[in-house]
């Protein structure tokens, strides 16, 4: 019963979401309507379309409301797309299914969308290509490791919503999809944008790392999608593939949440061939992270030591997802860039200021496959207190060169109906302590095969 009654309340937190977005959703219906063709643009793939698109972009300021059309055709552009407005406004910008594409043949950021950094701009982006450029990664690569050089496929500062859908993004060194207010961690969470929604795009081949701790502020770049100030979004069935046997590089992180992000939704996403493929990090806790395939990486889920600290905790769930390092390559020599301590397929840190206590992780499948690269001797690590944990699999093929550790940091909260499937122990630290009384709720159901230890009985 009470399982049920978990499943029914993340269906009405995700309703809530839906209903809240659908509710205030920007109509353009009675929008100026602007086509890059009438300023110019030619959309043959030879001609240089940049100054064409950015007067039409400079035309639409004029309107607290307008929508660019970019009909079909290839548009080679040269210079990065810019729309700055400090008034309140509503932009579109719409392209026609498959046939909108956006080109360049040299290292570039594509849109830019800034509005005033108490926000009141509001932004769709729809049904079009964007192809950057970024070669494989090798050791002359042009940008790789280098402070400050990242581009953009689309970058919105200032924001108060955005809805960003059908989009294909690729080749991009830097952010595939990238929203921040420019005061970030100093934010109030007034300046949040609250109606955020990123659904069904496909981001490829978008990476980029900064390895070197003396170069720059270490890992600032390199993500698929990228939140930060952000209350309620949704981040919904997207694609977002770093294909390892193409970049040859590790990207840093294929989506990420960071400061005051507040009650996000990541469902059914397909992310691989990132160092995390999940990162959480700065955030006010009441997020989702459901129904995802991660792949391609030995850190599915990270959540950072670095979280708001709060009145009250506000819990994470993380329910009904494949985490798997399948798919690295063996043998590789790609980058990793956090620390070892920290790589885990599962990488739950944060409870020192309050805000993940009680988080839950449940319905999860967890597996290490032998045929692909792994090299953390820990499946799972997760240190936030009173975690429940409910039917997970926690699995690795029965080999005994290696087995793999899965490790519950401080107080467990339930302890229901969990498989460990051949990992060398399960291990509960606190229980030197605390004995049996490490589980504070519910300890029944749990089951591991023959070769595999523990310190607590269940």
């Amino acid at each position: 019963m009470k399982r049920y009654f978990e499943v029914i309340s993340i269906c009405i937190i995700t309703m809530q979401f839906t209903s809240s977005l659908a509710a205030t959703t920007v109509d353009f219906k009675d929008s100026n309507q602007l086509n890059v063709r009438n300023y110019g643009a030619i959309g043959d793939g030879v001609s240089d379309d940049s100054k064409a698109i950015q007067k039409c972009f400079d035309e639409a300021k004029k309107f607290s409301k307008a929508k660019i059309v970019f009909p079909g055709g290839t548009y080679l552009i040269s210079t990065p797309i810019q729309y700055n407005n400090q008034n309140p406004f509503s932009i579109e910008i719409s392209g026609g299914k498959g046939e909108s594409k956006l080109l360049s043949k040299k290292f570039l950021s594509f849109f830019i969308v800034r509005g005033n950094t108490t926000p009141s701009g509001n932004v769709t982006i729809h049904d079009l290509s964007i192809t950057g450029f970024n070669p494989p990664y090798s050791s002359n690569h042009p940008f790789y490791d280098q402070p400050g050089m990242y581009a953009y496929g689309v970058a919105l500062f200032n924001l108060a919503s955005a809805n960003i859908y059908n989009l294909t993004i690729r080749d991009i060194y830097g952010e595939g999809i990238y929203m921040v207010n420019d005061q970030r961690s100093k934010a109030p969470l007034s300046a949040s944008a609250r109606n955020v929604k990123i659904t069904n795009n496909q981001i490829l081949n978008c990476w980029g790392l900064l390895p070197s701790l003396k170069k720059g502020y270490q890992d600032e770049y390199g993500d698929g999608i990228y939140l930060s100030n952000v209350q309620g979004a949704q981040v919904r069935n997207n694609v977002v593939k770093n294909d390892l046997s193409v970049t040859k590089q590790f990207g840093r992180a294929g989506i990420v949440l960071e400061f005051n992000d507040e009650e996000c939704l990541i469902d059914k996403n397909e992310i691989f061939g990132y160092d995390r493929d999940i990162h959480i990090e700065g955030d006010l806790g009441g997020h989702i992270i459901s129904n995802n395939k991660l792949t391609g990486s030995e850190i599915g889920i990270l959540t950072s030591l670095s979280c708001k600290d709060r009145a009250t905790p506000n819990p994470i769930v993380i329910s009904n997802n494949y985490i798997s390092n399948e798919g690295i390559p063996l043998h590789n020599s790609l980058t990793r860039v956090f620390p070892m301590a920290s790589r885990a397929l599962v990488s739950l840190n944060g409870d020192w200021k309050k805000a993940r206590v009680g988080s839950t992780l449940s319905g999860n499948t967890i597996v290490f496959d032998p045929q692909s690269d792994y090299t953390s001797k820990v499946l799972v690590s997760t240190w936030i207190s009173f975690l429940n944990l409910k039917d997970n699999v926690f699995s690795q093929a029965n080999i005994p060169d290696k087995k793999l550790s899965v490790v519950f940091g401080y107080e467990v909260g339930d302890l229901i109906n969990n498989s460990f499937k051949n990992v060398a122990d399960v291990r509960f630290p606190g229980v030197k302590v605390k004995g049996d009384r490490i589980v504070t709720g519910k300890n029944s159901g749990n089951t591991k095969t023959a070769g595999t230890i523990s310190n607590l009985k269940f």
